[in-house]
Parts: structure tokens; C-alpha cells; sequence
């Protein structure tokens, strides 16, 4: 009977925590290494663009406090683990913003490095501002404020590239929005899903099609 349970949680702790999390990772380090491979990078946000898929893969650290749910193996505190994931995901967010503000002005903007630092910074600020909540771990992630602010970083993001697109009518500009639509709310579904079967599988599709759109864009893409 114990074997079982055991069985039944090494089950449960790959499919609802490796597996979105290692598609996660790939989703990100895969289209980075062949954007730094194959391609050259012509875009005006192209250099912000691989510390985007930095953050995603970093994200995944919220997954190290789960082996203590699971196996009683203690690798870093939910306080550590809930402040760091909160802060790159916001960070993944706001590179992606600038990104896409990048994008839309087809030049680049001056002192941009400047601006994405202090956004980064700030981003980690406001994650160990925010409570931890070390006896329900799960709802760090879902905090009100910071989930809405998470999403509208994300879905601005999305708008801007989304409006570049319907600026210049350019066919490269539709296919960075959907890369960068795909990839960012596939993230967030994974990451805030609660573990929810239905809402990780949707977010795996949605990463697993925008790194293979990253991956087989133009050399002129990104």
C-alpha cells in the first residue's frame, strides 16, 4: 500500500511538476541556441529577446520547493524560492515589453539597457515586498496583485506587438506577435496554473508552438 502511494506521488509529481516545468525550460533554451546559432540578429529588440527566454527558464525555480512536498528532500526555502520566481517572471515580463516598445518604434530607443535594468531591479523589489505565504506555498504565486500586475505587463506586451503589426502590415511583424503571444501566455498558464491538468497542457501547446515559430524564423527575424 505505501509502495503505491509512493508510485502515485513520483506520478503525480512528474506530471503536474517536471513535465510542464522541463517543457518550459525547452521551450526557452532550445530557440536560444539556434537564434544564437543560425541567426543574426537584425530586429531592434533582438537582443532583449534571448533575456526574455533567460527569465522563462529561470522561472522554473519555483519548482525545487515541490521535492520537499513530495519527497521530503529540503533544496531551498518557499521564501526564497516564491520571492526569486516572482521576480523573474515580473522581469520576463518587462523585457518583453520593451521588446515589443522597441518593435514599434523600428529604431532603437537611447538608454534602453539603462531603463531594463532599473525595470529588473524594480521587479525584484516588488517581489519581496509582496507577503510570503510559507504554509500555503501555492498562493505565493497566485497573489491578486501580483497576478493581475503579471498579466497586464504580459498582455500590454502583446497589444504593442500586436499594433506594430497593424502599423507597417508586414508579414515578420504578425509572426513575432503570435512567437511572443504563444511563449508568453503558455508561461503563465504553466506557472500559474495551480498545477490544473487542462491548464498545463494548454500552456505546453502554446510554449511548444512558439519555440518552433522561434526557432524557424527568417534570419532576418530575430
Amino acid at each position: 500500500m505505501g509502495y503505491a502511494l509512493y508510485n502515485a506521488g513520483d506520478y503525480l509529481f512528474i506530471y503536474l511538476e517536471i513535465l510542464p516545468k522541463l517543457v518550459l525550460v525547452l521551450s526557452a533554451l532550445v530557440p536560444s541556441i539556434v537564434l544564437r546559432v543560425r541567426h543574426q540578429s537584425e530586429a531592434v529588440e533582438g537582443s532583449l529577446i534571448p533575456l526574455f527566454l533567460l527569465f522563462i527558464t529561470l522561472e522554473t525555480f519555483t519548482i525545487l520547493p515541490a521535492f520537499y512536498d513530495y519527497y521530503g528532500i529540503y533544496i531551498v526555502s518557499y521564501y526564497l524560492s516564491s520571492t526569486l520566481t516572482r521576480g523573474f517572471m515580473l522581469s520576463a515580463a518587462m523585457s518583453l515589453l520593451f521588446g515589443s516598445i522597441l518593435n514599434l518604434q523600428s529604431d532603437s530607443i537611447s538608454r534602453i539597457n539603462i531603463y531594463v535594468f532599473i525595470s529588473i531591479v524594480a521587479s525584484f523589489i516588488v517581489s519581496f515586498i509582496i507577503p510570503v505565504d510559507e504554509l500555503n506555498p501555492n498562493k505565493n504565486y497566485h497573489n491578486i496583485f501580483f497576478t493581475i500586475t503579471l498579466l497586464i505587463l504580459i498582455l500590454l506586451a502583446n497589444a504593442t506587438y500586436l499594433l506594430a503589426f497593424l502599423k507597417t502590415r508586414e508579414l515578420y511583424k504578425i509572426k513575432r506577435f503570435l512567437t511572443c503571444f504563444f511563449l508568453s501566455i503558455g508561461q503563465f498558464l504553466i506557472l500559474l496554473s495551480n498545477n490544473y491538468a487542462i491548464t498545463n497542457i494548454f500552456g505546453m501547446i502554446f510554449c511548444i508552438t512558439g519555440a518552433i515559430m522561434l526557432c524557424i524564423v527568417s534570419p532576418d527575424g530575430y
